[in-house]
């Protein structure tokens, strides 16, 4: 809830994209994909985040949890193709090709 209380208190200020990011991942831990997905997504709504490759490495993560596989295998190819200095390259590599070898 204290994300949300930033998000509230200050929509745009600097820890709003962390604090819309956060929001995304206690939904992830309790298996909420679904409402993570939607946190996760509105993070790109801040044009100055350095939170959006976390982003979307989480939105495909996301996918494959709630068993979209093509949709997971575009969000894991978006990352490698808008954010080629991302520390999440190798994972990204690695999911694409478990996703197409099912």
């Amino acid at each position: 809830e204290r994300f949300a209380d930033v998000l509230s208190a200050a929509p745009r200020g600097h820890l709003a994209d962390n604090s819309q990011y956060w929001m995304g991942e206690c939904y992830y831990g309790l298996d909420e994909y679904r409402a993570a997905l939607a946190e996760f997504t509105k993070v790109f709504a801040y044009s100055e985040t350095e939170k959006d490759d976390d982003a979307q490495v989480m939105i495909a993560r996301c996918q494959m949890a709630l068993g979209e596989s093509e949709e997971a295998l575009s969000a894991f190819q978006k990352l490698l193709k808008e954010y080629p200095a991302s520390e999440y390259l190798a994972t990204a590599r690695e999911e694409i090709e478990l996703l197409r070898s099912k």
